[in-house]
């Protein structure tokens, strides 16, 4: 077959074979979309076009040149006065910045500190975890009827209930050890309770500075009452404590409920270890355990 034969393209119609001589165009519908693709690339960005403002005619002291300044110059001065009073406002501890709360006397006073309650670990004697919160209500009115100490935590998944506070994992099974725990609760264990830390805001300066001291103290009378209660009330350094209790009874700004709560606390757990060691009975060192029981259960859940 010869080259013009080749190229000749035949199609039937009705039976008969018939010559198509139409040339053939072979569309590219790729290379067409990346061609369409790069002049849609090429289009720039249409601008908003601005009218032209109708020129001002010439000279120095145009009317509306003096108006436009006098304007501005009064303006300034407004907001300059506006900025003036707020900033005063501040300073003085009634501007936008400040934020009032409610104190116990129907009052209201000012707050505009914030103090940050560190991470801490709390280590308890645990009497048990429990899913149920009647549950622990039950476990908690009967010891309550023995005059026993017990506070609870809910940490999550489970209500924690704890009959005492220690300063470490091992004093704590020391305790346990002890005629009077062993006698008194069926099963007991030291265990630890992770606080994460805190930002405390909208408060007095002397809350601030209380709640900046409350467990520094906290830690002061778990450590000494532990050492009453195991070694006899020997080594005991009362002095130190002494001071910061005087100190933190002074602070008399203290608005929030629950900061007045923790303030109690130390104070009655302080009184009650000096009975302990004065008497060296039980009931003050019930008494002191309940208090500081009652701080951590209020510091952790603050």
């Amino acid at each position: 077959m010869d080259e013009e034969n080749k190229n000749q393209i035949k199609i039937k119609i009705n039976g008969e074979d018939k010559e198509f001589k139409e040339e053939l165009i072979i569309h590219d519908w790729k290379a067409k979309r990346e061609v369409a693709a790069t002049e849609e690339r090429a289009i720039p960005l249409l601008k908003n076009k601005k009218k032209k403002r109708p020129a001002l005619p010439k000279g120095r002291n145009h009317p509306a040149i003096i108006i436009s300044c006098i304007s501005a110059i009064v303006i300034g001065i407004l907001i300059g006065i506006i900025l003036l009073q707020f900033m005063t406002k501040d300073a003085n501890g009634n501007g936008q910045g400040s934020q009032t709360v409610p104190a116990n006397n129907g009052t209201t006073t000012t707050g505009n500190e914030q103090v940050i309650l560190p991470a801490v670990s709390l280590y308890i004697l645990q009497q048990g975890a429990y899913k149920s919160q009647e549950s622990v209500d039950k476990i908690i009115q009967d010891y309550k009827k023995e005059n026993q100490p017990v506070a609870s935590i809910n940490s999550g998944d489970n209500i924690r209930v704890f009959i005492a506070v220690t300063d470490t994992l091992e004093t704590g099974k020391q305790m346990r050890e002890t005629e009077f725990y062993k006698n008194t609760f069926t099963e007991i264990w030291p265990t630890k309770l992770e606080m994460n830390e805190k930002v405390i805001q909208h408060l007095t300066g002397d809350e601030k500075t209380f709640l900046e001291s409350a467990y520094p103290i906290y830690e002061k009378l778990v450590v000494e009452g532990t050492k009453a209660y195991l070694q006899d009330g020997q080594n005991i350094n009362m002095d130190e404590l002494t001071s910061e209790i005087d100190k933190m009874k002074n602070f008399k700004k203290l608005q929030k409920k629950p900061v007045q709560e923790l303030q109690k606390n130390l104070i009655h757990a302080y009184e009650a270890l000096n009975g302990y060691l004065k008497e060296r009975n039980i009931e003050n060192w019930q008494k002191l355990q309940q208090y500081l029981l009652t701080f951590v259960s209020s510091y952790y859940l603050f």
